[in-house]
C-alpha cells in the first residue's frame, strides 16, 4: 500500500472565502479531516497537522530573498504520551481538525513569476529508525468584497475622434466571470461620407504587478488572454453615416481573479482599436480602453444570491397559525366607556377578557355571576 493511501487529507471546502476587505474580514475557517489506514500494525509518537501560506517571487530581485512565509499554524491531531500509540493493519483512524484563518490574509494568486499558495500538511511521526509519513493538500483563499466596497467601475467609454466620428464602446457589465463569454457593443457616427469603417479588433489584457516583500520595488508585467477582430472593408461597399457592431470573445479559464494585495495586484482591460479608412485609401486608427474586473464562478455566485432563509414561523408552528391573543386585567366599570350598554357606575371590580370571538376581538366582563359581552 504507498503512502497516498495509508495517510489522506481531506478538506470539507477547497475554496475558503474571505467576506469583506482585509482591513474588516474577520476571517474564515479550513476544516476538514485526516485519514490513516496503516497497512500493517505500527507504533506511532504522535501525528501533526501543519497549516502554511507561503509568498514566492522569481524576478530580478531574487537576491534579496523573495519568499515569505504569510501565516503559519499547528495543531496535534495526537499528542505524544509515555509510550508509543498502536495501530492496527487495515484499520481505518479519521482525525477532525479546524484551523482559524485571519481575514487579512490576501488571497491565491498563481502567476508567472509569482505565487501565493496555500496548503495543509499532516506529518505521522514515528519512532528510530522508522521514517515519518507526511502527506499534504493544497487550498485556495478567495475574497468576496461587500456591496458597499466594491467601487464603480465605468462600462463603457465614448467621445469624439478628429471632430468628425463619435464612438460609444460598452460591454454590458464591468464584472465578468472567468469561463464566459465577453460581449462589447460599438457605435459609430461620423460626421461625413469621407470615412468608412474598416476594422474593429479586441484584445483582453492581464496587468500583474510584483511589489518585493523585502525593497517593495515594483515590476510589471502585461499578458494577452484573448483577442478578436471583425473585418469590414470586403462587408460593405457603400459608406454608412451610423454604425453599430457587436464583438465576442470568451474568456479563457486559466485567466487569473482581479486581486488586490502587498505583494502581488492583478487588474484587467479591454483594448479596443477602430481602423477606417478614406476615400483616399488612406487608413488610420484609434484606441480606447475599458476597465475590467475578472471573478471565478464562486465568487460571481456569492456576490449575486441573496442569503439563505426559512420562514421562522413555518418552521415552528407548521401550517397552523400561533394562538389568539389573550390577556386578563381586572378595572372599575367607571374607568370603561368603551362599554356604553354598562348602565351601572357603582365602582364594582370587574374582571376583563380580551378574546377572539368568530374572528373579531371581544371584551368580556364578569361581574359576580353575570356576565357582559362587548363586540368592538
Amino acid at each position: 500500500m504507498i503512502y497516498e493511501e495509508i495517510l489522506q487529507v481531506r478538506l470539507n471546502n477547497e475554496v475558503v472565502v474571505m467576506h469583506g476587505s482585509p482591513e474588516d474580514s474577520v476571517g474564515s475557517v479550513v476544516s476538514g479531516f485526516v485519514l490513516f489506514t496503516p497497512s500493517k500494525s505500527i507504533k506511532v509518537r504522535y501525528i501533526c497537522l501543519k497549516l502554511q501560506g507561503t509568498l514566492s517571487l522569481e524576478n530580478s530581485q531574487e537576491l534579496y530573498g523573495a519568499y515569505r512565509t504569510l501565516t503559519q499554524d499547528k495543531l496535534l491531531l495526537l499528542g505524544p504520551g509515555i509510550g508509543y500509540h498502536c495501530f492496527e493493519a487495515q484499520q481505518q483512524y479519521r482525525f477532525d481538525f479546524e484551523l482559524p484563518l485571519k481575514g487579512s490574509l490576501p488571497e491565491t494568486v498563481e502567476v508567472p513569476y509569482g505565487r501565493i499558495l496555500y496548503q495543509v500538511s499532516v506529518t505521522v511521526v514515528r519512532p528510530f529508525p522508522f521514517t515519518n509519513i507526511r502527506r499534504h493538500r493544497s487550498f485556495r483563499v478567495e475574497r468576496v468584497y461587500l456591496p458597499t466596497e466594491v467601487p464603480e467601475i465605468s462600462n463603457h467609454s465614448s467621445g469624439i475622434w478628429g471632430k468628425f466620428i463619435y464612438y460609444h464602446i460598452s460591454v454590458p457589465q464591468a464584472i465578468a466571470t472567468i469561463g464566459n463569454t465577453l460581449t462589447i457593443t460599438a457605435k459609430y457616427v461620423f460626421k461625413s461620407y469621407s470615412l468608412k469603417l474598416d476594422k474593429i479588433s479586441l484584445r483582453l489584457m492581464e496587468i500583474t504587478t510584483y511589489r518585493h516583500p523585502t525593497t517593495m520595488i515594483e515590476t510589471y508585467e502585461c499578458t494577452q488572454l484573448a483577442r478578436g477582430k471583425k473585418n469590414f472593408s470586403e462587408m460593405r461597399s457603400k459608406h454608412e453615416l451610423c454604425i453599430r457592431e457587436r464583438i465576442t470573445i470568451k474568456i479563457p479559464t486559466l485567466s487569473g481573479c482581479n486581486c488586490e494585495t502587498n505583494f502581488i495586484s492583478v487588474s484587467h482591460k479591454l483594448m479596443v482599436k477602430t481602423r477606417f479608412i478614406g476615400n483616399d485609401n488612406r487608413k488610420w486608427s484609434a484606441m480606447v480602453e475599458i476597465p475590467v474586473v475578472l471573478q471565478s464562478p464562486i465568487q460571481h455566485e456569492l456576490s449575486c444570491s441573496p442569503p439563505r432563509y426559512s420562514n421562522i414561523s413555518a418552521e415552528f408552528f407548521g401550517a397552523t397559525p400561533p394562538p389568539a391573543y389573550e390577556s386578563k386585567e381586572t378595572i372599575t366599570c367607571t374607568c370603561f366607556p368603551q362599554v356604553p350598554n354598562l348602565k351601572r357606575k357603582c365602582g364594582c371590580i370587574f374582571h376583563v377578557d380580551q378574546t377572539q370571538i368568530d374572528g373579531n376581538l371581544a371584551i368580556q366582563m364578569a361581574v359576580s355571576n353575570h356576565r357582559y359581552v362587548h363586540h368592538l
